[in-house]
């Protein structure tokens, strides 16, 4: 049998062979060692899926909108004091544009880190001269300290989430593993009980090995017909690339001619070929 690699699908495969051998299980003799280890197996992993998706979950729902919001409103504040700045001291960098935190240019910065760093210069700034302060833009030291301090916290939730969410994926794969080494632990054991064409693999949701015998030449058909069809697929973009290929090579001998012609058609009076005549 050959297991998926997307761990809901192994688990489903895991609760099928619990499942099945509840119901058959005073017929099917089966090592109590080999359902144990694999209900714990599936245990885990259904654990390690719930955790694994919670944090994906709250990654797109609640860290990162923190995060936008905070780049956003940062960016206003940014947006803000260049406005007032330059309605004060002008476009030019000087020694104001300096002290608000515009060190290298008066543009926005270009990284985060840089503008984390000048929110907290420009809120300083704003503490030391308070008549550049608008509250009516909601421009004050205390508001552009709050925005970048909230700023500096989401990039840091979301750094910490993703180191978090790293430790999840690495348990939520070592689970897969060891669900998917159990499963196939299991169904061992039920080939020693169970005979190829005994109709109880069914209460397993499983083919029976007879049967899977008998579909392999037909999958081994379709996989040959698909594999079949890419190769043409293939060949088939290849020869039209070469044909554009081809054409575009002849519309070049074509505008090589014609630059040919014309620059031996250049007037022999004024010694300005028809090319120069055409650039100029």
């Amino acid at each position: 049998m050959k297991l998926s690699n997307e761990l809901k699908k192994i688990i489903s495969v895991g609760q099928a062979l619990a499942s099945g051998h509840e119901v058959l299980k005073s017929d099917v003799k089966i090592p109590a060692s080999a359902e144990e280890m694999l209900r714990a197996a599936l245990e885990n992993a259904r654990n390690q899926e719930k955790g694994f998706q919670a944090s994906r979950t709250k990654r797109a729902k609640t860290v990162v909108p923190a995060l936008r919001l905070a780049q956003e409103e940062g960016l206003a504040s940014i947006e803000t004091a260049k406005d007032v700045v330059r309605f004060e001291e002008g476009s030019k960098l000087n020694a104001v544009w300096v002290q608000a935190g515009f060190v290298k240019s008066t543009q926005t910065p270009g990284t985060w880190a840089e503008r984390e760093t000048l929110l907290v210069t420009l809120a300083s700034f704003l503490e030391e001269h308070p008549e550049y302060e608008n509250a009516a833009k909601n421009f004050t030291a205390a508001i552009v300290l709050q925005r970048g301090t909230a700023l500096s916290q989401a990039i840091l939730n979301l750094d910490l989430h993703d180191s978090q969410h790293a430790v999840l994926a690495e348990r939520r794969e070592a689970a897969k593993i060891e669900l998917a080494f159990r499963i196939r632990g299991f169904i061992k054991e039920l080939k020693r009980e169970l005979a190829d064409d005994d109709s109880r693999w069914k209460t397993y949701r499983l083919e029976s090995p007879a049967t899977e015998r008998a579909l392999r030449p037909d999958r081994k058909q379709r996989a040959e017909s698909k594999a079949q069809k890419l190769a043409t697929k293939r060949a088939q973009s290849l020869e039209e690339k070469a044909a554009k290929t081809r054409e575009r090579m002849e519309k070049l001998k074509l505008q090589l001619a014609k630059l040919e012609n014309a620059t031996k058609a250049g007037s022999p009076a004024t010694g300005t070929s028809t090319i120069t005549s055409i650039a100029a």
